[in-house]
């Protein structure tokens, strides 16, 4: 599709198993400016949390490595258990098993498309931190 579309120096995609892709591309030395790292639902109730956030520390660790100094990455969770500041923690905790420092440039979350009944606040659950990784 990028190439299709006139961008197929400059946009790659990999699809398959996280772990191996990662490794795969981690084991070249590949690095890139960005890295967009968008999971399924990862805590589909609160009773899957800790287990999620394990995973997302990994997923966002390993994403890290593969972002060049400078560059940029999106982490994104549609877990609604996964509180903002909560995902903020488990980026920088993955910043430091990458051995990175990362700065938050952004936390977005869904648009007004999505809207939030106030009388339900568990409906933020798109979350998404653009990161510089250093």
């Amino acid at each position: 599709m990028a190439a299709h579309m006139g961008y197929g120096g400059v946009v790659s995609f990999s699809v398959g198993d996280l772990k191996k892709v990662f490794a795969q591309l981690h084991h070249k030395g590949e690095q890139f400016d960005m890295v967009i790292a968008d999971p399924p639902k990862l805590a589909p109730t609160a009773r899957h949390l800790e287990a999620a956030k394990k995973s997302y520390r990994r997923l966002n660790a390993g994403a890290i490595r593969l972002v060049k100094p400078g560059g940029i990455l999106v982490s994104c969770s549609s877990s609604a258990a996964l509180r903002p500041t909560a995902l903020m923690r488990i980026i920088g905790m993955a910043a430091g098993d990458a051995g990175r420092e990362v700065t938050l440039l952004m936390m977005g979350q869904q648009g007004p498309d999505h809207p939030i009944p106030a009388s339900f606040p568990e409906g933020r659950y798109l979350k998404c931190a653009v990161i510089q990784v250093r």
